[in-house]
């Protein structure tokens, strides 16, 4: 337990901690950085043994995306947004996953929309499996996804992530091509609040009553 905080970082640690504790009708919290990619500096990563050959592809089959899901705890709640499931497996075993949205992405939670370009994509939801970690399977998977985005002509792709998790930092930084911006999002029962600090996020509002109905959306710059 202590090893894994000090990976990932105690202010990270400790929001995890709180979300499992406050019942999510109630309360919300969450920020984040936007980042976009550059799929140039995505580079194949080196297979170290046969034990580490991991097999990434779309998750196309209804037991594949529900194994996905049940691996990422990403159930889709809406089907009105291409929505693009990614699985890795190592030995036909499922070793990590990872999700890709087109045209808008939401937190629902949070009262948050991320509203996308044709050419935009949202990467989310990544996870490897405890008993493959260290194998190379989130290398692997992000250089498909990112390489799969870029030969179907989606140039901008980007993912957010929380700036006191510090594993998921580092393991990303050498990846950005640039920093869009941090949001700041908050929820408390139905009424949720948006802030947004740079100049390409740009939110419809920064307050909504009805979060569910009335998501707050954030266009990418």
């Amino acid at each position: 337990m202590l090893e894994k905080i000090r990976r990932t970082g105690f202010l990270y640690s400790i929001g995890i901690a709180l979300n499992r504790v406050v019942p999510e009708w109630l309360f919300r919290f969450r920020i984040f950085k936007v980042y976009q990619i550059d799929p140039k500096t995505v580079l194949p990563p080196t297979v170290s043994s046969p034990r580490d050959s991991v097999q990434v592809s779309l998750a196309e089959t209804e037991a594949d995306i529900l194994a996905v899901s049940k691996l990422t705890h990403f159930f889709p709640r809406s089907i009105d947004a291409p929505l693009q499931p990614y699985q890795a497996k190592i030995n036909a075993q499922l070793a990590g996953a990872a999700w890709v949205a087109r045209q808008k992405f939401d937190e629902v939670d949070l009262g948050l929309r991320i509203e996308l370009a044709p050419d935009q994509s949202w990467l989310f939801a990544a996870l490897v499996d405890g008993q493959f970690r260290r194998r190379g399977v989130y290398s692997h998977t992000f250089h498909f996804i990112v390489n799969h985005l870029h030969q179907s002509a989606v140039g901008q792709q980007f993912l957010s992530i929380n700036p006191t998790n510090i594993a998921s930092v580092k393991a990303h930084e050498k990846y950005f091509d640039s920093v869009l911006g941090s949001v700041i999002a908050l929820r408390v029962f139905t009424i949720a609040f948006c802030f947004c600090r740079a100049k390409r996020l740009k939110p419809s509002s920064w307050i909504t009553k009805n979060y569910k109905s009335e998501p707050i959306s954030i266009h990418l710059g």
